[in-house]
């Protein structure tokens, strides 16, 4: 049951995900994933929203039920699916909250150095293949 949760609020938060990205950026399509537009506002929107979503969910009563039922659809499945970028927020919030500050702006400088190399390491080796 804990798997058809998750996945139900995973296929809401991606079809959520893909909804604001059209409609932010209507002349950007799945299939001209190169195009960019002036300025990513549909990301920023989604995370700065997702964001707000995860930072309100945990302080909410109902999903810190018992049963963790509405945690795994909304928090782990829905904002999951919807945006990481929320989650790291949280987390990040949480090491700040918890006298880590210094294990908090680590963590920024990590994910994001990390992950903008490992985009790059991805695009290059994908690069060297089609070649």
């Amino acid at each position: 049951m804990q798997l058809i949760l998750v996945g139900i609020g995973g296929f809401l938060g991606a079809i959520a995900r893909y909804g604001i990205g059209r409609l932010m950026a209507p002349q950007l399509s799945a299939t001209t994933a190169s195009t960019i537009p002036a300025w990513p506002w549909a990301t920023l929107m989604v995370n700065a929203s997702g964001s707000f979503l995860i930072g309100l969910a945990v302080v909410l009563p109902w999903f810190s039920a018992s049963d963790g039922a509405s945690r795994l659809l909304f928090i782990t499945g829905f904002l999951g699916a919807y945006t990481t970028f929320s989650t790291f927020s949280l987390e990040t919030l949480m090491l700040f909250e918890s006298g880590f500050a210094g294990r908090a702006l680590l963590n920024v400088g990590l994910n994001l150095l990390l992950c903008l190399l490992f985009v790059w390491l991805g695009n290059s080796v994908g690069r060297l293949l089609i070649h």
